[in-house]
C-alpha cells in the first residue's frame, strides 16, 4: 500500500528548504557586504597613493609636467594646472591626464602595474577593477558638476566600448543597492551631495544621476532601492581627501 508524506514530515521538508534559502540569502548578504569593503579600502588605498604622489611631484598623477608623455597620450597632456582632465572636459574621454593618471602612480611605485593607452582603457591593465563589479574600473579624474567642479577623486564605472558605446565613453556598471551601501558607509547616504555622489556621466560632461539610471525620478538625492536595487546602473564620484 503506498503511502503519502505526513504533515509532520511535509512541515519538516519546508522548514528545511526554509533554512536553505535562508542560509543563501545570508550568504549572498556576506559576500556582497565583503565587496562594500573591499572596495573601500581600495579607494581609500588608491586616494594615499595619490595624495603621496601630490605630495612628492607637487602634482596631480597625470597632471605633472614634469613627466614625459607616456604611450601613445596626446601631447596636450600634463598641465599642472590641479585638475585631471581627459582631453575633452569631464569624465568622458579615457585619453591625456586621465589615461595617464594611474600610469603615473605605477612607474613611480605608488600603485600596480598600469600602462597608459589612448583608447579603450583596459581594466586590470590601463587601471584598476573596481571590487564592486569587475566590469568596472576606477578612473582618476577631476569632476566638473556644480559645486563639485574642479575636485579630483575618483570616478567608478564601467568602459562603455564593454556594451556597444564609445570606446571612450565612461557608462554605469554599479549596482544601486551597492552605491547606496558606499554612500552610506562613507557618507551620507544621499546621492548628490557629499563625499560620495551618483553620476551621469556623458561624452564631454557629467551630472548628477539620470532618474532613469539609478536615482528617484525627481529626487536626485535618493537612491532607488525600491524599483532598482540590482540594477548595475549607477556610476559614483568619490572625491578624494585632499578635497574635503
Amino acid at each position: 500500500m503506498n503511502k503519502g508524506f505526513t504533515l509532520v514530515e511535509l512541515s519538516i521538508v519546508l522548514v528545511i528548504i526554509g533554512l536553505l534559502i535562508g542560509g543563501i540569502l545570508v550568504a549572498q548578504s556576506m559576500i556582497e557586504s565583503s565587496k562594500i569593503t573591499a572596495f573601500i579600502s581600495q579607494i581609500q588605498q588608491a586616494d594615499g597613493a595619490t595624495l603621496n604622489f601630490k605630495e612628492k611631484y607637487r602634482y596631480y598623477p597625470g597632471d605633472a609636467p614634469t613627466f614625459p608623455i607616456v604611450g601613445t597620450l596626446s601631447s596636450a597632456s600634463y598641465a599642472g594646472d590641479g585638475l585631471i582632465r581627459a582631453c575633452g572636459i569631464g569624465v568622458a574621454n579615457f585619453q591625456c591626464e586621465m589615461g595617464a593618471f594611474w600610469s603615473h602612480l605605477s612607474i613611480t611605485g605608488f600603485a600596480g602595474n598600469y600602462v597608459a593607452v589612448n583608447a579603450f582603457p583596459d581594466l586590470g591593465y590601463s587601471l584598476p577593477k573596481s571590487k564592486l563589479n569587475e566590469d568596472t574600473g576606477i578612473f582618476g579624474v577631476t569632476a566638473n558638476i556644480d559645486a563639485y567642479d574642479g575636485l579630483t577623486g575618483f570616478a567608478v564605472g564601467e568602459p562603455a566600448y564593454r556594451t556597444g558605446g564609445s570606446s571612450f565613453l565612461l557608462s554605469d556598471g554599479t549596482k544601486v543597492s551597492s552605491a547606496l551601501a558606499v554612500d552610506k558607509k562613507m557618507d551620507d547616504g544621499i546621492a548628490n551631495t557629499g563625499k560620495v555622489v551618483a553620476l551621469w556621466p556623458d561624452r564631454g560632461s557629467i551630472g548628477y544621476a539620470d532618474p532613469s539610471s539609478c536615482v528617484v525620478s525627481g529626487d536626485a538625492g535618493t537612491y532607488d532601492i525600491v524599483n532598482k536595487a540590482d540594477s548595475e546602473t549607477c556610476t559614483i564620484f568619490v572625491k578624494g581627501a585632499d578635497n574635503e
